[in-house]
C-alpha cells in the first residue's frame, strides 16, 4: 500500500532536515536544501561513509595466511605459485573470491547494510577487485531507494546496533536524552512532595519556569547538534531565531515539553515510548499538509506546528477527509 500510494517520493531523514536547518539559523553557507524528494533519496549522505574505501588485499591476506607457524616452507612456496603470479593473485582466485557460492560473505553485508541481495554482491565483488567503488555506491543507492525492501531490512533489523542503525538514530537520541534530563529534574522536585508538601514543589513546577525550561533545551539541543553536524563551535541563539529558522526542530521539542507538562502534576503521567517517536516524526510536520499522530500527541503538536499550515490528524479514518481538504485548499 505505501509503495503504490508513495512510489519514489520521500521525506528527507530528519538528521539532514535538522542539519539544514540549523546551517540556515547558524548562517552556514550549503547546498539547496529540500525536504522533499521523488527520486526516494530519504537517507542522509552520511550513510556512504560506512561502505569501504579500500579493496580487499588479497595478496597480502594470502601471504599472511601462509606466514603461519602451522605451514611448512615447501607447502608455503606450493600455495603461493598455485595462487599467485608474479606477486598478484592469479584470475582464478579472485573469480573464486567474487562468487562466493554459499553466500556467506553476502549475508553479513546484508546484516549491517540495507542491500538486496543482487547489491550486496556488488558490494562483494568491489572489495575482491572485481567492480568499481562508483558501481558500489550505486548499488548500495538503488537498495536504498527501494522502499519495499527498506521496510523489509528494517522490520528484520531495527533492533540490531550496528552502524546503519546507530548512525540513524543519533541525532534523535540528542533530542531525547536533553528532554529526559529536564523530566528528571522536575521529577526531583517532585519527590519533595514527601518532605515539604505538595505546596512547595507546585510554587517552583509553575508553567512559566517550564517554558523557560523548555526554551533552554531548546536552546541547548540546537547548539549540540550544530556542533557535531556543521562542525563549527555555536553559540546558544534564542528561541526566536530557532522558531524561524528552525521549524522541524522547534516543533519536535516544543511538542515533547507540552505534552510532558502532564508529568509535573501531582498525579504524573510516566512518559510513553510512543512520545518520543510521535514526537521525533514531528519534525516533518513543518513540511507537510496533513500529519498523522497518536490521540494523546496530536493536539500538542497541533498546537505547535499549525503556524505552519499543517493540519495534525489523530485518527486514520480522518486522514483522506484531511487530504481533499488540503488539495481543494491549494487549487
Amino acid at each position: 500500500m505505501l509503495v503504490r500510494l508513495c512510489g519514489t517520493n520521500a521525506l528527507a531523514w530528519h538528521s539532514t532536515i535538522l542539519a539544514s536547518e540549523l546551517a540556515s539559523a547558524y548562517e552556514v553557507a550549503g547546498p539547496a536544501f529540500s525536504a522533499h524528494s521523488d527520486t526516494g533519496d530519504w537517507y542522509p549522505l552520511e550513510v556512504f561513509r560506512l561502505l569501504p574505501n579500500d579493496q580487499l588485499d588479497i595478496s597480502k591476506t594470502i601471504k599472511d595466511v601462509l606466514s603461519g607457524p602451522s605451514v611448512s616452507r615447501a607447502e608455503r612456496r606450493k600455495a603461493q605459485k598455485q595462487l599467485l603470479k608474479r606477486g598478484q593473485p592469479r584470475p582464478a582466485v579472485r573469480v573464486a573470491l567474487g562468487e562466493d557460492p554459499e553466500n556467506q560473505f553476502i549475508d553479513k553485508l546484508m546484516a549491517h547494510f540495507p542491500m538486496r541481495p543482487e547489491d550486496a554482491r556488488t558490494l562483494m565483488r568491489f572489495y575482491t577487485g572485481h567492480a568499481t567503488a562508483d558501481e558500489a555506491t550505486l548499488a548500495f543507492r538503488a537498495s536504498l531507494r527501494n522502499p519495499r525492501w527498506m521496510i523489509q531490512w528494517f522490520r528484520q533489523h531495527h533492533t540490531e546496533l550496528n552502524e546503519f542503525v546507530t548512525l540513524l538514530r543519533n541525532p534523535a537520541a540528542t533530542v531525547v536524552d536533553a528532554v529526559l534530563s529536564a523530566f528528571e529534574k522536575v521529577k526531583e522536585i517532585r519527590a519533595l512532595d514527601h518532605t515539604f508538601g505538595s505546596g512547595f514543589a507546585d510554587s517552583i513546577i509553575i508553567h512559566k519556569k517550564w517554558i523557560e525550561l523548555q526554551d533552554s533545551c531548546l536552546s541547548n539541543v540546537a547548539a549540540k547538534i550544530a556542533e557535531s553536524a556543521l562542525n563549527i563551535q555555536p553559540q546558544h541563539l534564542s528561541p526566536a531565531i530557532l522558531e524561524l529558522r528552525c521549524p522541524g526542530l522547534t516543533v519536535a521539542v516544543r511538542s515533547l515539553f507540552s505534552a510532558w507538562w502532564t508529568t509535573t502534576t501531582k498525579m504524573p503521567r510516566a512518559p510513553q515510548s510512543n512520545d518520543f517517536a510521535d514526537a521525533m516524526h514531528a519534525i516533518y510536520a513543518p513540511y507537510v499538509h496533513v500529519f498523522r499522530a497518536d490521540s494523546f500527541m496530536a493536539p500538542h503538536i497541533q498546537k505547535h506546528a499549525a503556524r505552519y499550515g499543517v493540519r495534525v490528524i489523530s485518527k486514520l479514518q480522518g486522514i483522506g477527509e484531511a487530504i481533499d481538504a488540503a488539495i481543494a485548499s491549494d487549487k
